[in-house]
């Protein structure tokens, strides 16, 4: 009991007294000031005491566990301690509303609240220390971190006895054990790395096109998402975050929060790092079935193929429209299923009987569920078929009465069922509850029906030939037997020879009669034999490439988009648990690898966070096909094989894109270059032939929904613009204006700032190292829409290149750089319209001086007077100016064109010809970029919300004394690309 008696203005807690403290001694002084002791705290809008940590000695303050994170203090810091009420929270109204504390507070009791450390106090230091923090790491308060203490108690207490409770009961988010009372809340706020672990579901979706020119592009097939198996993962971000805990849903457990810092003094998710690894436990081969669905082997091929002939009213009423997509492999298919070749079903009975089968697999197909199918083809196997193991897991979900009674991910079975009924998002439908656990078993209920019911006999016949007598494994192992020209001539009408035909695109008896072309394909398939045992083991890599980047991107994409109010990480630890009280210790310094790595019910209830839901859920790999078939005529898919890394290109949002084109190669730089001009070129295509369609230029009728989407899903994931700027030794006005650069993409409102990132930097003398800076920009469907309709002002046009030059000459050379200076001058421009051919032939003696160069960048300074020097720098000027010439007309046509009437594809493909020379014109400069994406973008921008206009994001690389630091800022359009990937 307090004396009353004793008049007390300063009450010391001694460090005897406090267990979370250790290192130097001394106490914890309390300015009580009027407030009495030794009776209750009368509520009141004004009770705020002032703190302060004494020492007696040198030693610095130490507040923690031993063996687990500490928080320092230095001596004589003050801290800001307050007593709240119902109805008087104004002693700290901040933490009342950031922390939602007006739930706990009651009548008969009081919330005390102790800051130590502010956090404006942070955002003013700016000198967070980024590193993964250890067990043993300390931090400093009022430099990298800050604390806040909450816990309620009577009102009825005299206050120096809650107050002396209240600081023994002190302790870090690391420390807490046992669980927190109810309206208890530990804050740790800290910059530093964010460690996470997730198990992502990952699968891919096909679709492709034959030809790619304007007039004939059309969807070849949609082939829909198959997921293939999950992916742990492991990563990190730094950033300035905020780890909070409360009492959890149930006894002993504790909610641990984590959120962006309320100050985002780095408002982007620095230095982030992802590692994946495939896992395929309980399913077959990724690869293999990858490879299967390109080349058309897979159940859901065959099925897609049958499907294809079905009339307006849904159902098949001829063989006719079937019979004319059959290759010779098709046609091998169908027989074994019909019972014999489709030409040689002939008579009434057999034709109607044949129509039976096809219609009661096309209704099947419409009706069932896409999971439904994907499990009967997943679980069927001709010898070991696991039908009957899947049969008693979809009992098992039937049956499920809560989410609470499904088991670890330890029954892999089970789960690989569960990520499939839910199209990759496991861990979304149990935070959906009750009613996402019925949509599940109705599903479920589809897949028994498929597995017993008599309706779908033909379906699973369907796809029990498929497993039996096509799998890809046996259709490579048939190439063995026509390995020679021999054989190849006498094997032409097997199955072998079907299977060589789908792989080169061309009936053999095309090509027998002719010795040189049938030795060609001899060692095209001895190419595909050398390469058979590796083949699979690159499209892991490649499939497990792709995921990590749409990864990278989903999580700086969320990161981007919290605020300190939404949740990152959202969880539930059961602290009666040793292993939850270890990740307890491990949470409490932002490392959560173990905590979210797999599903743990019984320690760890995951709730809704952008990570923890939006990042987790399904990473589905886009695919996009150029080159795939028409109408299932194949294109050749032989070098596809034996060229796996050079004609799969990953994008960078983890999307596919796959060439067939069988006159590829690309054993040169040359070749690179122009592989990467002929994709430019396809995506141009692309671009064009939306445009025609939108604006109903284009008069042809062929132009289906599906083919829309299909074009709106490549140009939205491959239709890109990149920027690459590096500079060897990085000035603070060079990152400046790096920057300003930033602002013209629309991420300067995403806090893309030079001081932004110099919180992550060292420098010596002004100089930042090495800076490699990548621009990437992406189009949304709204933007193209708007795109379409115009207008199309020429001067924008004109600033917009000038800038892309300036941007693509950086730290390439003071040549290049004054050449850009030159773009860049009105007076330049005008003289080579006079007079063209001094630009082309320059004397070797000729200079060319200009004092009226004009930065297109706002922000960025430009000295006015350039001088030309050198006959390839007023060469290299010409040929920029000639492009901007001629791409300038080129989209001048255009305009006209979609303004004009409706004209059939092939004549709009005709009259656009004037692109793609424009666009090689513009590759011959050192520019080296497709300029026409970056200008259309801008016309975007002139006409869409910013936040509609498209998807861009700044990667920058710093590089100093062997340590790299990377940063990302996205911009991600409400309707863009990565939305339609994740």
């Amino acid at each position: 009991m307090w004396d009353s008696k004793t008049l007390v203005m300063v009450l010391q807690i001694n460090k005897s007294d406090i267990p979370l403290w250790k290192g130097a001694n001394g106490s914890f002084d309390i300015d009580v000031q009027q407030f009495p002791l030794d009776a209750r705290l009368a509520p009141t809008d004004t009770a705020l005491l002032s703190s302060t940590f004494t020492v007696t000695d040198a030693t610095p303050i130490t507040l923690g566990q031993n063996g687990s994170l500490n928080l320092g203090v230095k001596a004589g810091a003050s801290a800001k301690l307050a007593a709240l009420f119902r109805d008087h929270t104004g002693a700290a109204q901040d933490l009342v509303d950031t922390y939602q504390l007006a739930p706990s507070l009651t009548d008969k009791n009081l919330l005390l609240a102790l800051q130590v450390g502010a956090k404006a106090d942070l955002t003013a230091a700016a000198s967070y220390q980024y590193s993964i923090l250890s067990a043993s790491a300390k931090l400093e308060t009022g430099i990298n971190a800050s604390f806040i203490y909450v816990r309620p108690f009577s009102s009825n207490n005299n206050l120096g006895d809650n107050l002396a409770d209240f600081v023994k009961g002190l302790r870090l988010p690391c420390d807490i054990t046992p669980s927190p009372v109810a309206g208890e809340v530990v804050v740790l706020d800290f910059g530093g790395y964010l460690q996470i672990g997730a198990s992502i579901s990952a699968g891919y979706q096909l679709k492709g096109t034959k030809q790619f020119s304007i007039a004939d592009l059309a969807l070849s097939e949609h082939y829909d998402l198959s997921v293939i198996g999950t992916f742990a993962v492991t990563g990190r971000i730094a950033g300035e975050f905020s780890v909070e805990v409360r009492a959890g849903a149930k006894p002993g457990w504790a909610n641990v929060k984590v959120s962006r810092s309320a100050s985002r003094s780095l408002q982007i998710a620095a230095d982030l790092k992802v590692d994946a690894h495939l896992t395929m436990e309980g399913l077959p081969t990724s690869s293999q079935e990858f490879l299967g669905a390109i080349l058309g082997v897979q159940a859901k091929n065959w099925l897609n193929l049958i499907s294809s002939g079905i009339n307006q009213g849904g159902t098949v009423t001829n063989l006719d429209q079937l019979k004319s997509k059959l290759d010779g492999l098709a046609n091998d298919f169908v027989a074994k299923w019909l019972g014999k070749g489709i030409d040689k079903i002939t008579s009434e009975p057999e034709i109607a009987d044949a129509l039976a089968k096809i219609n009661s697999v096309v209704t099947s197909y419409q009706n069932l569920d896409q999971s439904a199918i994907a499990l009967f083809d997943r679980f069927f196997d001709p010898v070991a078929s696991q039908i009957e193991s899947l049969t008693g897991k979809l009992n098992f979900l039937q049956a499920l009465p809560d989410w609470s009674d499904l088991p670890a991910e330890s029954d892999s079975i089970l789960w690989n069922v569960l990520r499939q009924l839910t199209k990759g998002d496991p861990l979304g439908a149990i935070l959906g509850g009750l009613s996402a656990l019925r949509d599940v078993q109705k599903l479920a209920t589809q897949a028994l029906t498929l597995i017993t019911d008599a309706a779908h006999t033909e379906i699973r016949n369907v796809i029990a030939i498929a497993k039996s007598n096509f799998p890809l494994d046996r259709l490579l192992n048939e190439l063995d037997t026509v390995d020679t020209p021999e054989k190849l001539k006498a094997g032409a009408a097997t199955l072998a020879g079907h299977f060589v035909s789908r792989l080169i695109g061309k009936a053999l008896d095309e090509v027998l009669t002719s010795d040189a072309k049938v030795k060609q394909i001899v060692k095209a398939l001895q190419a595909i034999k050398a390469k058979k045992d590796t083949i699979f083991g690159t499209l892991d890599k490649i499939l497990a490439e792709a995921a990590k980047q749409s990864l990278s991107l989903k999580l700086h994409a969320e990161y981007d988009a919290a605020s300190s109010s939404s949740a990152l990480i959202d969880c539930d630890l059961n602290l009666n648990e040793e292993l939850g009280r270890q990740f307890m210790q491990a949470a409490g310094r932002g490392d959560f690898s173990e905590i979210l790595a797999g599903y743990k019910p019984s320690i760890v209830d995951i709730r809704a966070g952008r990570l923890t839901h939006n990042v987790t859920k399904s990473t589905a790999i886009s695919v996009n096909i150029t080159g795939w078939h028409f109408n299932f005529s194949y294109s050749a898919m032989d070098r596809l094989i034996t060229n796996l890394d050079q004609q799969i290109k990953t994008n960078s949002d983890g999307s596919l894109l796959i060439s067939t084109d069988e006159s590829l190669s690309i054993d040169s730089k040359e070749d690179r270059n122009a592989a990467t001009d002929r994709e430019q070129s396809v995506q141009t295509n692309f671009l064009l032939r939306y445009l025609g369609q939108t604006t109903q230029t284009i008069s042809d009728k062929k132009f289906d929904d599906a083919t829309k989407q299909y074009l709106i899903d490549v140009i939205t994931s491959s239709a890109v613009y990149t920027v690459n700027i590096t500079d060897a030794s990085t000035t603070q006005k060079e990152l400046e204006d790096l920057f300003h650069f930033a602002a013209e993409l629309g991420l300067g409102e995403m806090g893309a700032t030079a001081g932004s990132v110099v919180p992550l930097l060292q420098s010596s003398a002004g100089n930042f190292g090495k800076v490699e800076a990548q621009y990437e920009v992406r189009y949304t469907q709204p933007g193209l829409d708007n795109l379409a309709r115009g207008p199309w002002p020429p001067l924008v046009i004109t600033r917009f290149l000038k800038t892309m030059v300036l941007s693509s000459y950086a730290g390439r050379g003071l040549t290049l750089h004054e050449v850009a200076l030159a773009f860049c001058s009105p007076a330049a421009f005008e003289n080579f319209l006079d007079n063209p051919v001094a630009f082309r032939n320059p004397a070797s003696s000729a200079q060319m001086v200009f004092n009226d160069v004009v930065s297109p960048i706002p922000g960025v300074v430009l000295p006015s007077f350039v001088r030309l020097t050198q006959t390839v720098q007023i060469m290299e000027l010409g040929a920029l100016f000639a492009s901007l010439v001629k791409l300038d007309s080129a989209i001048s046509d255009l305009r006209s064109v979609l303004d004009g009437g409706p004209i059939p594809a092939a004549l709009f493909q005709k009259r656009l010809q004037g692109f793609g020379e424009a666009l090689l014109l513009f590759k011959s400069t050192s520019m080296k970029k497709d300029a026409t994406f970056a200008v259309f973008d801008h016309l975007i921008q002139l006409n869409t919300d910013q936040r509609q206009a498209r998807s861009s994001a700044l990667q920058i690389t710093f590089t100093r004394d062997n340590d790299t630091k990377t940063v990302v800022y996205t911009l991600a359009a409400a309707q863009a690309a990565l939305g339609a990937h994740s």
